[in-house]
């Protein structure tokens, strides 16, 4: 009797649905926590940054433009330098190899270009400027 349902085949149906439904909500849930905190976190970088900027008698405008500038070159560096191939291979060496290389990088630029005050690069919360940013902060330039 293939087309008959029994009561025990409906109830495992509804059961199976209600599983899916709450994880799908508690996934949904999970997302937009973490959405606020990072949202929360960026506001307050955004206001350690005005008071740096502030302290230091700067124009936060201007110096956001170059903070961004900076922040765009490091970036296609960054890029152009990222092999994903190797990265596959061996996530965790080539992250680490990744960073040396690119330090000495950071380290010449951050002494280079001196439009832009190098400690506020460290509030700087885009992802892929997290390496670069460190790095900055590892290197002094706090």
């Amino acid at each position: 009797m293939k087309g008959v349902l029994t009561l025990k085949t409906i109830k495992t149906k509804i059961i199976f649905s209600i599983t899916i439904m709450c994880f799908l909500v508690s996934v949904t849930i999970g997302s937009v926590l973490i959405y606020r905190e990072k949202s929360a976190t960026e506001e307050a970088a955004k206001e350690k940054l005005l008071l740096t900027v502030e302290k230091q008698g700067l124009e936060y405008d201007k110096v956001l433009t170059e903070v961004e500038t900076a922040t765009a070159k490091l970036e296609n560096v960054f890029l152009s330098n990222f092999n994903f191939k190797d990265y596959n291979n061996n996530k965790d060496g080539y992250v680490e190899e990744f960073n040396k290389r690119n330090e000495n990088y950071v380290k010449t630029f951050a002494e280079t270009d001196k439009r832009v005050p190098w400690n506020l690069l460290c509030y700087e919360s885009r992802d892929l400027w997290k390496t670069a940013g460190g790095m900055v902060c590892r290197l002094g330039k706090l």
